[in-house]
């Protein structure tokens, strides 16, 4: 399986990293213009991260871009 899908359109560029890592993630969005981080969470870790994974927490705390969260 490919790391990385891209789907592009006149009105949106839509990418799907299958990483398992914030920081991969997190770099991505640093190297490209984007708007916005869509990330989908089942927060199923430990109780410190009851309410979001762990990978969508630390996306969520270090992003510089806006993220939607989607649970």
């Amino acid at each position: 399986m490919r790391e990385i899908m891209v789907y592009s359109s006149p009105f949106f560029i839509l990418e799907i990293n299958f990483s398992r890592f914030s920081s991969s993630i997190l770099n991505q969005a640093k190297s490209g213009k984007y708007d916005v981080i869509i990330i989908g969470s089942r927060g199923q870790e430990s109780p410190k991260s009851e309410y979001f994974g762990s990978i969508a927490n630390g996306v969520l705390h270090d992003s510089s871009v806006s993220v939607l969260l989607v649970k």
